[in-house]
């Protein structure tokens, strides 16, 4: 009856990994932009249901969102933070190819642009070439400010 409680103390849920605030701050970071391709796409094609363009987009969004967390994408914080600002970077960088390519889409255009700009968000920063890339970027920002690289800083120690 006085067994000892096998749940983990509240200093082992606030660190926890998967901790409902580190669920809200992931929705932020990375459903945003899937909020956004949910709106692109109730806007594209009307609903018969009774939610607003912004309603329906916020449960694609969710859902969307949802299905990755339970799929076990669990991304560090400093990952989703880069995902949330590296999808403005790339939307402007597709910007004159939608510029170009929206007479031939109608109204699929923005829809497409948001799909694209969010995928390729993701592949470059989830992805292998986006950790390279930082690794990169890392280096040569020590460099330029004549900072110790990682390995002397290691052999000092």
């Amino acid at each position: 009856m006085n067994e000892p409680s096998a749940r983990p103390t509240d200093r082992d849920s606030s660190t926890s990994d998967d901790s409902f605030a580190r669920l809200l701050l992931l929705f932020v970071l990375v459903g945003g932009p899937l909020v956004g391709v949910g709106v692109g796409l109730a806007d594209a094609a009307p609903t018969t249901f009774g939610l607003s363009v912004v309603g329906t987009g916020c449960l694609v969004g969710t859902l969307a969102f949802c299905a990755l967390w339970v799929g076990g994408f669990r991304p560090s914080r400093a990952s989703a933070l880069s995902f949330f600002l590296a999808v403005p970077l790339v939307d402007l960088l597709f910007l004159p190819a939608v510029v170009v390519a929206s007479p031939g889409l109608g109204s699929w255009s923005p829809v497409l642009f948001r799909v694209l700009s969010v995928g390729v968000a993701a592949a470059l920063v989830f992805g292998g070439l986006g950790r390279r890339g930082v690794r990169w970027a890392y280096r040569r920002f020590r460099a330029l400010l004549k900072l110790p690289s990682d390995g002397e800083r290691e052999g000092r120690r």
